[in-house]
C-alpha cells in the first residue's frame, strides 16, 4: 500500500483515531485567544465608529472562538459516532483500510472500509455494511476538482464505476475528526486506494 510509512495513513489502516491531546490543545488555544481577544477589545471599542470598522476589529477573535467551539463539539460528536461504527467493523472481521467520510446521500456511510473484495460503507446504526462497491465494478479512481477564486482545487474523491455510475466521497482527515481532507491528503488517499486496488489484482 502506498504511503504506508506515513503515520496518519497507518492510523487509517489500523482504524485508530489520532491522540486527543493535540485536539484539546488546539481547542483551548482557539477558545482562549478568541474569547480573550473579544473580552479585551469590546470594552475599548469605539462604538461610534462605522459598523464596518467595528466588524473588522471583532471578526478575527469571533472566528477563532466559533472555530474552537465547532471543533470541540464536532469532534466529540464524530468521535462517539466513529467509535460505534469501528466496533461494528471490528466485529465483522479484518479490513485493509478505513476511510472516514462526511455522510452524503442515503444511507450516508460515515466510514468506508477497503478489503480484497472492494469497498464497504458503514454507519454507526447498522451491524452490517449499508453499501458495497466491488473492485470488479470500479473503472477508475480520481479527484473531483472545482474552480474557486480562479484556481482549480481538489475537493473530493470520485470512484467511477464500469456502468458509468459515480461514487463521490468527501474524506475526513482522521477518524473521530469532523473536518474534511485538504488537497494534499486527498491526493494521498487517491493513491492509497489505487494501490489497494492493484494489490487485489495480483
Amino acid at each position: 500500500m502506498e504511503y504506508e510509512a506515513d503515520r496518519w495513513v497507518q492510523r487509517l489502516r489500523d482504524g485508530v483515531a489520532p491522540p486527543r491531546w493535540g485536539l484539546i490543545v488546539a481547542v483551548v488555544l482557539l477558545v482562549v485567544v478568541g474569547g480573550g481577544s473579544l473580552a479585551l477589545e469590546v470594552p475599548h471599542l469605539d462604538w461610534f465608529t462605522s459598523g464596518h470598522r467595528r466588524l473588522s476589529f471583532l471578526l478575527l477573535p469571533l472566528v477563532l472562538l466559533v472555530w474552537g467551539v465547532w471543533i470541540a463539539v464536532g469532534s466529540r460528536s464524530r468521535g462517539r459516532s466513529d467509535r460505534r461504527t469501528l466496533a461494528r467493523i471490528r466485529a465483522h472481521g479484518p479490513v485493509r483500510f478505513h476511510l472516514p467520510v462526511e455522510p452524503v446521500g442515503d444511507p450516508a456511510p460515515t466510514i468506508w472500509t477497503v478489503d480484497g473484495s472492494g469497498l464497504h460503507g458503514w454507519t454507526p446504526d447498522s451491524s452490517e455494511p449499508v453499501a458495497h462497491l466491488a473492485w470488479d465494478d470500479v473503472d477508475h479512481i480520481d479527484l473531483v476538482t472545482e474552480e474557486r477564486r480562479g484556481q482549480r482545487v481538489d475537493v473530493a474523491l470520485r470512484i467511477t464505476r464500469t456502468d458509468d455510475g459515480v461514487l463521490v466521497l468527501l474524506p475526513r482527515t482522521a477518524l473521530g475528526r469532523p473536518y474534511t481532507a485538504g488537497q494534499v491528503k486527498l491526493d494521498v488517499l487517491m493513491r492509497v486506494l489505487r494501490s489497494l486496488r492493484r494489490e487485489r489484482a495480483r
